[in-house]
């Protein structure tokens, strides 16, 4: 009796473990999405602060000019600093929410706006009536798994390609275009060089880690380019 006693002790105290890493995982997994939340929307509150009072704005280049002026460049030149002179027409993501990430784009590029949701503890990325789950670690890959995600529920109209020479910056850079502007370039350019630019998605995260950051993707410029 001593013994059944012990069993079933046992059992009760490994479930009873096992749901208990599974509820503060959850709650971990949650408090991560919320603190990740707020953050974006302080950033998004300072950014818009930012443009509401800055004077004599340039015209808005359109996505496609801006990637038209990262080709031109000659393969000496780095082109993360057309990247940064033109941040909001990127998809800059470090370890923000997809849903920010895109959005803060589209307000400015007429593109339109996407919703991430949680049901039964999945995250879902939302456009129109076409869902698509994002398979997050909470780890620093997060941030590429939403941009992998996002790549998959806009592809029937857009494009999303990486931008190499983001690649030593915390915020990896991205750029969306229409596929029909993606197959205009390519007729102007070589593929030679669009794809020393830009890079396009693959489906997982263990393909877009292999083919994005080679050492020969890792460029490093003279600091005159």
């Amino acid at each position: 009796m001593t013994i059944l006693w012990a069993i079933v002790a046992i059992t009760f105290t490994y479930y009873f473990l096992k749901l208990f890493i599974k509820v503060t995982s959850l709650i971990f997994k949650l408090i991560y999405r919320i603190f990740i939340r707020l953050k974006n929307e302080i950033t998004s509150k300072k950014a818009v602060s930012k443009e509401m009072h800055a004077s004599n704005e340039a015209p808005i280049s359109s996505l496609r000019v801006i990637a038209e002026s990262m080709l031109q460049l000659d393969k000496s030149q780095d082109s993360w600093k057309i990247i940064l002179d033109n941040q909001r027409a990127f998809l800059l993501c470090g370890n923000d929410e997809p849903e920010f990430v895109w959005n803060w784009t589209a307000g400015k590029y007429d593109l339109p706006e996407v919703k991430e949701e949680f049901i039964n503890n999945k995250a879902l990325l939302t456009l129109n009536d076409k869902s698509i789950p994002i398979n997050y670690a909470s780890d620093r890959s997060d941030g590429i798994r939403g941009i992998l995600a996002l790549s998959q529920l806009v592809r029937d109209q857009y494009e999303i390609r990486y931008c190499i020479d983001s690649w030593h910056s915390s915020d990896l850079a991205y750029l969306v275009l229409r596929h029909s502007d993606w197959q205009e370039l390519e007729t102007i350019y070589s593929s030679e060089d669009i794809n020393y630019r830009f890079l396009s998605l693959p489906l997982s995260y263990g393909e877009f880690e292999a083919e994005a950051f080679t050492e020969e993707n890792s460029r490093n410029y003279s600091k005159n380019s």
